[in-house]
């Protein structure tokens, strides 16, 4: 499966992800997964900089992505490290410990403004593999979602 076969894959299966723009750019042949989300207005803050939970989402999405297999994030922590401004941010995320339970997942955060990179965001999260609901669960959510918005 080519890079942009996963990309649409995730997308189709995760909403969230296809709502927020985000792009596979590197992936499970490579040596660290990369993703791009653009910088859209509703996506910053007062000040006008990427929103602090947009660059959280995106890393979380990331660190989920370099696992390669389903997994869930049972915890992260992010460190801003500067303003985010420009067209976009990328995500670069790599596992650097993978245990029999959980593996410990690094990311770093990068806006990028006229095709220059800053560091924005470092994190460091620690997921757990899971399996995705069956479908008879994921109907009835969907159904009492549904009805709630009634």
């Amino acid at each position: 499966m080519d890079i942009q076969e996963l990309s649409q894959k995730i997308r189709k299966a995760t909403p969230f992800i296809d709502h927020l723009d985000i792009e596979i750019t590197r992936g499970a042949e490579d040596e660290f997964t990369e993703l791009r989300m653009p910088i859209r207005p509703e996506f910053t803050q007062h000040l006008g900089y990427a929103h602090g939970g947009i660059i959280g989402t995106l890393a979380d999405v990331a660190a989920n992505l370099a696992c390669k297999k389903p997994t869930v994030t049972l915890e992260y922590k992010i460190s801003f490290l500067s303003a985010a401004d420009g067209e976009s941010l990328v995500a670069r995320s790599k596992p650097i410990r993978e245990g029999r339970s959980f593996i410990v997942v690094s990311c770093e955060v990068f806006s990028v403004k006229q095709g220059v990179e800053k560091k924005v965001a470092v994190s460091i999260a620690t997921v757990v593999p899971s399996q995705p609901p069956s479908s008879e669960n994921k109907s009835e959510n969907n159904s009492q979602q549904k009805q709630q918005q009634q």
